[in-house]
């Protein structure tokens, strides 16, 4: 517990979001950043967004499209607010739940191939998710 509450690594509405997407992920289009790091046991860590990292620019649009509209199927607003070839940031939005996603292009060199993970669709290893986190890449 720290002040008094306890800590809770992903707000429902970005689990619920994670679920959603997760049928849209692959080996090329998984789940990656600090949300990621949440989905390992006993973590303490907060998340401000999702990051779907994708092997190619083509594959961050195509990724993007399908998430954009998995999402309105739902009945969630999507807000592009960076679009260029690569990388897409957009706030989503159902109500007064809101949140950060982002799409990604990453190398396609990991240590160790990606997960299945029922909830999320393909998350990036623990590994490779402690090797970015060490060398100082975003989360």
């Amino acid at each position: 517990m720290e002040g008094g509450r306890e800590a809770v690594p992903l707000t429902p509405y970005q689990a619920e979001l994670g679920r959603l997407l997760a049928g849209n992920r692959s080996e090329d289009s998984y789940l990656a950043g600090g949300a990621a790091l949440l989905l390992l046991p006993n973590t303490q860590r907060f998340s401000e967004d999702l990051d779907y990292f994708h092997d190619s620019a083509e594959r961050v649009a195509s990724a993007y499209e399908a998430d954009r509209a998995t999402l309105a199927d739902h009945g969630c607003a999507v807000d592009p607010d960076i679009t260029q070839p690569g990388y897409i940031r957009a706030l989503v939005r159902r109500g007064r739940d809101a949140t950060k996603v982002e799409w990604a292009q990453d190398s396609t060199w990991r240590f160790m191939p990606v997960l299945r993970s029922e909830a999320f669709g393909y998350p990036l290893h623990p590994i490779d998710l402690a090797t970015n986190s060490t060398a100082g890449a975003p989360c």
